[in-house]
Parts: structure tokens; sequence; C-alpha cells
């Protein structure tokens, strides 16, 4: 069974071993992302923090 699974893998190509994925990001447009992507997180925490300090309360909607 071993030397069976063996030869039908031997048949498969070997996809996987030059397959990679190769992202960089050089100079200011990395540095923009970044600070980006930082920035953003910092404004959605302060969205979130904001809207539960100042909640406006409401009367419940009539059915």
């Amino acid at each position: 069974m071993k030397n069976e699974i063996l030869k039908a893998a031997s048949h498969i190509p070997n996809v996987s071993v030059d397959t990679h994925l190769d992202f960089k990001l050089e100079d200011w447009p990395a540095s923009a992302a970044l600070i980006t992507l930082c920035l953003s997180g910092v404004i959605i925490y302060w969205i979130k923090v904001w809207g539960e300090v100042n909640s406006i309360h409401t009367a419940p909607a009539a059915d």
C-alpha cells in the first residue's frame, strides 16, 4: 500500500515549491501605507469610545 501511494504521489506536480507571494513596499508608499493603517485603527477606536461616552439617549420606538 505504501509503495502504491508513493508511486501515485510521484505523478502529482509539486506546485507548492515555487509558489510564494512576494509583496514589497519601498520608500514613501510603504511609509504612507503604514501611517494610514495605524491612523485608521486609532480613528476607529476613537469613534467607538466617543460614541460610548457621548451616547444619545432616545425614546424607544413605538411598535
